[in-house]
């Protein structure tokens, strides 16, 4: 029998820096001014990069950057027009 030992520990820089790499779905989501699931749709559809892990997405940072903005669905809001009858 053989035993393979492997180093499995991280120092905190290392962490530290895959860490400013990553961002969460709700980051993402708060970044591009939409909703956490329109996030895990654009990651389905590989508009983002990113994994699943577990029941959570975890992004690219640079792929939320290089995404931009992203227009909001519907109706545009429109500026009410006051007539001149409300205006007295």
């Amino acid at each position: 029998m053989t035993i393979v030992s492997v180093d499995t520990s991280l120092n905190t820089v290392e962490l530290l820096q895959a860490k400013a790499n990553l961002m969460s779905s709700g980051e993402a989501a708060h970044t591009l001014g939409i909703t956490q699931e329109e996030v895990s749709r654009l990651v389905r559809q590989g508009r983002l990069g990113g994994v699943k892990i577990g029941r959570k997405y975890v992004l690219l940072r640079e792929s939320v950057d290089s995404l931009g903005y992203i227009p909001a669905r519907g109706r545009p809001k429109l500026k009410r027009k006051y007539t001149k009858r409300s205006q007295r």
